[in-house]
């Protein structure tokens, strides 16, 4: 359970999520999120200290790099990027319907708006093809979705949201039975769904924690 702190640090990071891309509109959105994304994304990290960055150990055939010791926000932002296109703006995939750096689809750009509803800010699709305003909107994405849900002790606060921006809201989700009670899926649907997700999770995971084949 959260404490009334902590609960108002979570809303806090959400109000500057929302706020960075508001201010990043009148200053030159850019400059706008660098500067306000460096707050935010601190506060993130706090909580990834707290409830814990770290995973299960790598399957068999990979080992842990050194040279990274403590994953924060922005690398698990970067690790998904160069995941989905190599870091590339002009990126296009899934038969044309994911654009941009961070591989995004016209539901999530609507879902982003929903979440925005009453802000000074939204999105459109052409945003998809500027990487820094994909950044933002995967920011804002996977810290709604993702802050706050109660995950097993072997699920980090990382894999969580990495699995969010891959799969939709649900997507850190590990019981197939769930999605057969909530979302009609049939058991097979639900439990390639799962597989995909970690599979997903698996090749972040090797950026993000330098990871290398034996």
């Amino acid at each position: 359970m959260k404490t009334l702190k902590e609960i108002s640090l979570t809303l806090t990071i959400c109000i500057l999520c929302y706020g960075s891309g508001w201010f990043g509109y009148k200053m030159g959105y850019t400059k706008g999120q660098k500067v306000l994304n460096q707050f935010y994304i601190s506060e993130i990290d706090r909580i990834i200290e707290k409830y814990g960055s770290s995973s299960p150990s790598p399957p068999g055939d990979v080992a842990y790099s050194t040279q990274v010791a403590s994953p924060t926000f922005d690398d698990l932002l970067d690790a998904i990027e160069f995941v989905e296109s190599g870091g590339d703006s002009n990126a296009v995939g899934d038969n044309g319907n994911a654009i941009g750096a961070y591989q995004i689809h016209k539901i999530y750009v609507d879902d982003l708006n929903r979440i925005l509803k009453g802000t000074l800010f939204s999105y459109t699709y052409e945003d998809r093809w500027d990487r820094e305003k994909s950044r933002g909107m995967t920011s804002i994405y996977i810290t709604h979705y993702g802050i706050g849900i109660v995950t097993p002790l072997t699920q980090s606060m990382l894999e969580t949201m990495a699995r969010i921006h891959n799969s939709g809201p649900d997507g850190w989700r590990n019981d197939p039975e769930w999605f057969v009670r909530n979302r009609g899926y049939t058991k097979e649907r639900a439990e390639k769904k799962i597989a995909n997700s970690k599979e997903y999770w698996l090749k972040v995971k090797k950026v993000l924690y330098g990871l290398k084949e034996n």
